[in-house]
């Protein structure tokens, strides 16, 4: 990411403290250098923390650097939601090291507020990193409000940086209420290029209903780039008759 000149001015600078802060010995308080990283804008600061993290994992190890996350105090005294995201990037510093670290330190906030945060970090990371591990992790979390959205950031980073692998991945196995998302739009998206394999990853669903919506996200597709074929097929798809209005419904693209 580019940041303007006074981000980026503010974002060296702050590198430039923990640099120096960590050649202390012993080191101050740390709730001391983090109130000079809450000064700075979102983006900036997260690249402080990233920094911090990964240069104390370096100099002083990682066993230091967690015992270090823990002691961040978790009231308001350093500015909102610090504590939370030094937790949460702690297990995206930790891929770099040790993965199986990165899984531990996650697992240790179960029953935690932040919970979600830090799993969603190592997912969308670790999905950057190495992609299928990281979604086939993110699937065998328990069954918990949050799954559903580190599930979504593991599919979202796999896809986007591990292209091919996640697409013989996400058609081989059947759409599923838990990536149901994701599933929608790989199968509209599918439907423009390949309508015939869009029907038939949305026909091995697991559920009559689910079945049913994601035929009407293939059909949505379809209707955008070839109306003819998409109304034909709706015409004996079976459809439920709110799903069929809303694949009618929808505008083709206009010609080049």
């Amino acid at each position: 990411t580019v940041l303007p000149g006074r981000l980026k001015g503010r974002l060296e600078g702050s590198r430039a403290v923990v640099d120096e802060w960590l050649k202390l010995d012993p080191m101050p308080d740390p709730s001391l250098l983090l109130s000079v990283v809450t000064e700075l804008d979102p983006m900036p600061r997260a690249g402080a923390i990233e920094h911090l993290l990964s240069s104390m994992m370096k100099d002083r190890g990682i066993d230091e650097t967690l015992d270090f996350v823990r002691s961040i105090p978790p009231d308001g005294t350093l500015g909102g939601s610090v504590q939370h995201e030094v937790q949460s990037r702690t297990s995206v510093a930790l891929l770099d090291y040790d993965v199986e670290r990165a899984v531990a330190w996650a697992a240790e906030f179960a029953d935690h507020p932040n919970w979600g945060g830090v799993h969603r970090h190592l997912a969308y990371y670790w999905g950057l990193k190495e992609g299928l591990p990281a979604i086939e992790w993110a699937l065998a979390l328990p069954d918990v409000p949050e799954k559903s959205m580190i599930v979504k950031r593991a599919w979202l980073s796999f896809s986007r940086k591990h292209r091919e692998e996640a697409r013989a991945w996400i058609t081989a196995r059947p759409p599923d209420q838990l990536m149901r998302g994701s599933y929608t739009a790989y199968i509209r998206g599918m439907a423009a290029i390949d309508p015939d394999g869009a029907l038939e990853l949305a026909n091995r669903a697991e559920t009559l209903e689910l079945r049913h919506a994601m035929l009407a996200a293939a059909g949505k597709g379809w209707m955008r780039h070839d109306p003819t074929a998409a109304t034909a097929w709706l015409a004996g798809a079976g459809l439920p008759p709110k799903l069929e209005r809303a694949v009618r419904a929808i505008k083709p693209v206009p010609p080049s």
